[in-house]
């Protein structure tokens, strides 16, 4: 079955606010979109002490080389956790990643 990244984004938002997450969706609109570097990730999520930067994917979706340069770089930082995520990982790693303390 595919899942488009919309349909997956509310179903990783609906997660975030089971699991107790604050979050931040970067909304990627053509006045945003002109003004900063591209592939910054889609969400930026911290709950007691952790942060976490997560590119989200519909099932075909493919991450592109700006993505990777941000997740690559995000990552190097001490601290915060990086993630690209896909619907076939929803009910495994992402609810294990959310729920870890």
């Amino acid at each position: 079955m595919t899942v488009r990244e919309r349909e997956f984004g509310g179903q990783v938002e609906h997660l975030f606010a089971v699991y107790g997450w604050e979050f931040y969706h970067v909304i990627d609109t053509a006045y945003y979109a002109r003004r900063t570097s591209s592939g910054f990730p889609d969400y930026c999520a911290a709950r007691r002490g952790r942060v976490l930067f997560v590119e989200i994917k519909g099932s075909t979706g493919k991450v592109s080389d700006e993505q990777w340069k941000w997740i690559n770089l995000l990552s190097e930082n001490t601290g915060v956790e990086c993630y690209i995520w896909r619907p076939d990982a929803l009910e495994t790693e992402i609810v294990e990643v959310l729920s870890r303390e």
